[in-house]
């Protein structure tokens, strides 16, 4: 366990202020709150101040990303055939057509 001397300081901020920081509702702070995803901290009778270092920590998630050369048609369609992606030595092939898009008219 860090000692305090390591442990980043506390920047504490209104519901409010985290609330517009983040773009959510006020109402979702108080309920992240409420359900101990965070922590409130009371000062005096009504005032409620939230930790920004632990709701980044928390609450902010990195959404992975994944460089893909082809584009999402093609990967849905090779996903559905049980194919691998094509790497750089394999040159894309062209998408099957959807069956919405039949060539025959009636």
């Amino acid at each position: 366990m860090p000692s305090k001397s390591q442990q980043p300081a506390r920047r504490y901020a209104s519901i409010k202020t985290v609330a517009e920081i983040y773009d959510v509702n006020s109402r979702t702070v108080r309920r992240w709150i409420s359900e101990g995803r965070i922590t409130g901290y009371k000062i005096g009778a009504m005032l409620v101040k939230v930790d920004l270092n632990e709701v980044e920590e928390k609450i902010v998630r990195v959404i992975p990303t994944v460089e893909l050369p082809i584009g999402r048609t093609r990967v849905w369609a090779l996903m559905r055939e049980g194919s691998s992606l094509p790497t750089a030595s394999t040159p894309p092939v062209a998408s099957p057509a959807p069956p919405w898009r039949s060539s025959t008219k009636a």
